[in-house]
């Protein structure tokens, strides 16, 4: 059994460990394949593996497609093409915003903007598309959408640019993710913006650096562990019957609350 995947952060990373938890229990041995942006992914070289996991958080429809076609069990992990004939197991991006816009409008936020990354992957585009859905639904304003890098310093660098020509008119922002929060958080501290007092922020994915961060962040939690082993094991079903149609799993997320938001008063509404 073969996986591939382009580079590891603390999600990837616990993808990777729970396939290979679930290998060693199944009596599979993994190889291990990285891929660089750019990779022709048809031409690597499957030799006699039963299957192929992909990792394919940055990857396109024309990137997949022709794995398809080369009669070996595919599962694409961690991004959902829903468009294609393959079997994916993916993160509800859907979801997790819907319960981080949701949050903000218990507290009282009306006015609320979204720090997105110039990054186009898939995953940020689901989670701005629900973003603006849900926002609507509620008949909550969209004032400021701030596009920025997607590393905590990327962002921060953007951020603190950004500040210096504008001055949030939100209570609140929704963040891409994790990173992106934590870099918002700093530039904001910086221009004397406190953080759960002036303005609310919410970032996504639930990393190690989040409950430490001044305030504590909150976010939507993702169960990389959960991907790697459902992915793992509906391979071994494509493996057993590769004639059965192919499905689209979904995980699903989980708010964290701490004290990144704050509720609005009336004096600030």
């Amino acid at each position: 059994m073969r996986l591939s995947a382009e580079r590891e952060n603390p999600i990837f990373s616990e993808i990777l460990d729970s396939i290979y938890m679930e290998a060693e229990k199944s009596g599979y041995q993994v190889d291990h394949i990285y891929f660089t942006k750019g990779s022709e992914l048809s031409k690597v070289d499957l030799g006699k593996q039963d299957g192929i996991l992909i990792l394919g958080t940055n990857l396109r429809a024309d990137n997949v497609l022709p794995l398809t076609k080369m009669g070996k069990p595919l599962v694409v992990m961690d991004n959902s093409f829903k468009n294609l004939p393959v079997n994916t197991v993916s993160l509800d991006n859907h979801g997790g915003i819907a319960s981080a816009v949701n949050h903000l409008s218990k507290k009282g936020h009306t006015k609320i903007g979204y720090v997105k990354s110039v990054s186009n992957i898939q995953n940020f585009i689901e989670r701005y598309t629900e973003f603006v859905r849900v926002a609507a639904e509620l008949d909550l304003d969209i004032i400021d959408t701030i596009s920025v890098g997607m590393s905590p310093a990327g962002a921060y660098t953007e951020m603190c640019q950004w500040l210096e020509n504008n001055k949030p008119k939100v209570t609140a922002l929704v963040t891409d993710n994790d990173y992106i929060a934590l870099g918002v958080m700093r530039a904001l501290k910086e221009h004397g913006i406190v953080v759960g007092q002036d303005i609310s922020i919410i970032g996504f994915d639930d990393l190690q650096y989040s409950h430490i961060s001044d305030p504590p962040l909150t976010t939507v939690r993702i169960f990389g562990e959960r991907i790697g082993s459902t992915s793992f094991k509906r391979l071994l079903e494509v493996i057993g019957d590769p004639e059965q149609p192919h499905s689209h799993i979904s995980i699903g997320t989980k708010l964290i609350i701490r004290n990144s938001v704050h509720k609005i008063s009336s004096e600030e509404t």
